[in-house]
């Protein structure tokens, strides 16, 4: 211990940092973050036994243990012996110390402790916990319990011995509270069981991107916030949930853009800090909680993650920046706004630069052409997205992720790529793709009557979805010469029943590029 003793003036520690080190004691904890003192959540001091036995007056090394960095492990109480610690050896500013990958880097004879709980799919559940456990234990599905009373069909413990995946049958829906009890889990180590019951909290099932993303109607009303329900108060984050995802950007500072496929609106959500790098055009399952970061619905706190293969990235919806840059809470959900395609991929048709910030840097675009009314900010996140260097009246597309950024709504592109110029102060041409058109009329209304114009033939496709992203109807489908159509909807879904009034969204895809429109049904 004395050769890894935390002291910053430590000669020997240097040749060691950053390596695995592992000391055999016995050791005795004298200190850890209950008592005060540490500077660091779940940390313990321990000191060798056989030198420095209870009641000695020292002087004492000490090893400075940190179970907070690459793991949460709570301490030992004061006074417990360790029979050995090993981890990774790192350097802060208090001095040196060893970090705990997990409660296996610690012999003590201690029982097992839940970490954490989560679903994994509709109907499974990963339970972790901090040190391998017995599979004889593990795999009793009596020791677990939900709090919905339903019922756990099988407990079958993962390869490392530290997490078990339990199939579930609950009825409840995707968006409830649950939660899992866990009691009699034996340590594979120390061969003690746990010491009592210890329940885990999370929201029920995988849900969609959509429906983190809606507003809670609670915050709708009076002074009127768009908000996640998912969200803890303030800028909390809430409870531990499950969603999936494909990876549609990634800029600077650990930002990753996840999206459904269908790229309705509300289906994009921003994601801090995963445990792994994301790569774009694939798709993961997270697990995390969601807070309200300035006013952005943000993913965090991710605990674990899965890669699920290569995924299709969702195209770009072409939106307006009147439409964009609108930060109106919208409080009856009938308008269309920048809310509804917060961490989304968008695309900017013909819009001309009006304010110049250098190469790389921000600047502001305003459209549509030809009047440049509305205006909004193009945003280089952290400086390393993009190079593009706009000149003062230049028209131009430009895509990228929409960011609620401190106060208003802005577009990140992710690439040089992002930007298609067009010259200077140019017109648009007849068959620009931004001729298309697409309204509905009346609205509200009993019978949905859609109209779309078209530039020049393309693949189209009409469709109807609710509020949460689900697929309604697909009104019509197919290759379509340039023109002006009219479709209605006559409110039936899918398998032929009626769907009762209120909100949808009608999505039109043209080729590659989608159009997005609320609808307001009545019956």
């Amino acid at each position: 211990s004395s050769t890894l003793q935390e002291l910053p003036s430590n000669p020997n520690a240097e040749q060691w940092e950053c390596g695995l080190v592992r000391i055999v004691g016995p050791l005795r904890v004298a200190r850890n973050s209950y008592t005060g003192g540490m500077g660091t959540s779940n940390s313990f001091l321990t000191v060798d036994n056989t030198v420095c036995p209870p009641g000695s007056l020292g002087p004492c090394d000490s090893v400075f243990v940190d179970g907070n960095t690459l793991t949460t492990y709570a301490p030992p109480a004061v006074g417990i012996i360790v029979m050995s610690v090993q981890g990774i050896y790192n350097q802060r500013t208090r001095g040196y110390r060893i970090q705990l990958r997990d409660g296996n880097d610690l012999e003590v004879a201690t029982p097992p402790n839940v970490v954490d709980g989560y679903p994994v799919h509709d109907d499974t559940l990963r339970v972790t916990f901090d040190r391998t456990v017995t599979q004889a234990s593990a795999e009793i599905t009596a020791n677990y319990t939900l709090a919905s009373f339903g019922t756990v069909l099988s407990a079958t413990l993962e390869s490392n011995g530290m997490a078990v995946n339990l199939g579930i049958s609950n009825g409840l829906v995707d968006g409830d509270n649950e939660a899992v009890t866990v009691s009699g889990i034996v340590s594979a180590a120390s061969g003690l069981p746990m010491t009592g019951p210890q329940t885990r909290s999370f929201i029920n099932g995988v849900l969609p991107i959509t429906m983190i993303q809606a507003p809670d109607p609670a915050f709708l009303g009076g002074a009127c916030v768009d908000r996640s329900k998912f969200a803890g108060a303030g800028s909390a984050t809430g409870t531990r949930l499950t969603f999936r995802g494909i990876c549609a950007g990634a800029l600077s500072g650990n930002l990753y853009y996840l999206e459904e496929a269908a790229a309705t609106p509300r289906s994009g959500l921003t994601s801090y800090a995963p445990m792994a790098p994301l790569s774009v055009g694939r798709q993961y399952l997270w697990v995390g909680r969601v807070l309200e970061y300035y006013g952005e619905t943000e993913a965090s706190d991710n605990v674990y993650i899965r890669d699920e293969g290569p995924a299709t990235v969702p195209d770009p919806v072409v939106q307006t920046v009147a439409v964009l840059e609108d930060s109106t809470c919208d409080a009856t959900q009938t308008l269309s706004t920048g809310e509804d395609y917060e961490g989304m991929l968008v695309k900017l048709y013909y819009v001309k630069c009006v304010t110049e910030g250098g190469p790389g840097f921000g600047f502001d675009v305003a459209g549509p052409n030809p009047t440049f009314v509305d205006s909004m900010h193009i945003n280089n996140r952290g400086g390393v997205a993009y190079t593009f260097d706009p000149d003062s009246m230049m028209v131009m597309d430009v895509t990228g992720v929409l960011r609620w950024d401190f106060g208003r709504f802005v577009i990140s592109p992710r690439s040089n790529a992002d930007f298609v110029t067009h010259g200077l102060n140019v017109g648009v041409p007849q068959t620009s793709p931004s001729k298309v058109a697409f309204t509905l009329y009346p609205n509200p209304a009993r019978t949905v009557r859609m109209n779309f114009a078209l530039p020049k033939s393309a693949e189209v496709e009409l469709a109807v979805y609710d509020l949460s992203g689900r697929h309604i109807a697909t009104v019509d489908r197919g290759h379509f010469a340039a023109g002006s159509y009219t479709r209605e909807w006559n409110g039936l879904d899918a398998g032929g029943k009626a769907a009762g009034s209120g909100v949808y969204f009608v999505r039109l895809r043209v080729g590659k590029e989608s159009y997005n429109l609320r609808a307001v049904r009545l019956q």
